[in-house]
């Protein structure tokens, strides 16, 4: 009986082991579905050293944490720079129809549904981000709507090179504002151009800067205001673009020499409150990266807990070693490499990956 006991014990205990090295075996799910930009590879190469302007072919497309993978904007010859809400519910996003038409910034439900064309008229724009609501309506201020930015060609005139026609920052209103209809205006006035804004958790808008034939990072207010140097031309190498906020106060962004095929190369990052002396270099392969994003920790329903995910969490990449397409990974601060793999389709280069879940929203300036 003894013996039996024994025996019943040892295959209770085993059967638990295994099941347990199964789980370690098993792969790591997201928390949270994606949303990121495919651009076919291949594609034409254009000899600017930033280009915003997509091949034709790009699409936006969502993936499930049980990996299913949704395109969202069929129907359009192109479309790129996903932005989600900060209640991730709904998408910005730059996209044309048909090759002949500009490209205009577009919204839609996570799901591609609900599409509305946002801009019309103001050139080509590309780059939107959701801003903080705000008031433009003096006395009280009281009456505030969403408003949006986004890089535009609508001025028409070229850079100071005289390779292109530059693009500006501009703001618009998503609804209409009391007395007023849509609002928008122009923000920046940079001689060589500007592209890659990004949202501070100050209410600022961080972008790069075309200056002298390089690119300096410069912050400005949501409404034009107040414009100050952040990181200069003089630093090496001499691009600097596509900056992210972490929840630790640095900035993560993208240093290139302008010799890349791609928009790629090394990920570094700065202090918030001393940038020009804390420049540390993060990435220590010979890969290429793009579009890095905050990717929070796990959230729950209440604010004190949506509060606490957004202090953790880890950094979404696009990268490549040069010999594949781009793919989506999670970048490894302590080896200073590509950790976690989420996705990399060989057809495609996989950028620009944001998480569809609810994130902090900006100061109100």
């Amino acid at each position: 009986m003894d013996m039996a006991k024994r025996r019943m014990l040892m295959i209770s205990v085993l059967t638990l082991l295994i099941g347990f090295l199964g789980m370690g075996r098993a792969p790591k799910r997201m928390r949270y579905s994606i949303v990121f930009t495919q651009e076919p590879i291949g594609a034409k190469v254009t000899k600017q050293i930033f280009p915003v302007e997509r091949p034709d072919g790009c699409r936006i497309v969502s993936l499930a944490p049980d990996g299913n993978l949704s395109v969202l904007t069929p129907g359009f010859v192109s479309a790129c720079d996903p932005c989600v809400s900060y209640d991730g519910t709904r998408i910005l996003f730059a996209g044309k129809r048909t090759r002949e038409e500009n490209w205009n910034i577009w919204e839609m439900n996570v799901d591609g549904s609900g599409k509305v064309q946002v801009t019309k008229n103001l050139g080509n724009c590309f780059e939107p981000l959701y801003l903080a609501k705000a008031s433009v309506t003096p006395p009280k201020f009281d009456d505030k709507v969403r408003w949006i930015t986004f890089i535009s060609t609508a001025a028409g005139v070229l850079d100071e090179q005289g390779k292109g026609v530059a693009t500006s920052l501009y703001v618009m209103s998503l609804s209409p504002v009391k007395g007023k209809g849509t609002v928008v205006w122009r923000t920046t006035y940079g001689l060589g151009g500007d592209v890659s804004p990004t949202i501070l958790q100050d209410g600022r808008v961080l972008f790069s800067s075309r200056q002298r034939g390089n690119f300096a990072l410069m912050t400005i207010t949501w409404a034009g205001d107040n414009i100050n140097p952040f990181y200069g031309t003089d630093k090496y190498p001499p691009i600097k673009t596509m900056a992210c906020e972490m929840p630790n106060r640095t900035v993560v962004f993208i240093e290139s020499d302008g010799t890349s095929p791609d928009r790629g190369g090394r990920l570094v990052r700065v202090k918030l409150r001393r940038p020009l002396h804390t420049h540390e270099v993060l990435s220590k392969d010979g890969g290429r990266y793009q579009t890095p994003h905050f990717l929070p920790g796990p959230v729950g329903q209440t604010e004190e807990f949506q509060q606490e995910g957004n202090k953790r969490g880890e950094l979404l990449v696009s990268y490549t070693s040069g010999a594949e397409s781009y793919g989506i990974y999670v970048f490894d601060f302590q080896k200073g490499r590509p950790g976690r793999k989420i996705y990399d389709d060989p057809s495609w280069d996989d950028v620009d990956a944001m998480p569809i879940c609810p994130h902090a929203e900006p100061i109100a300036r």
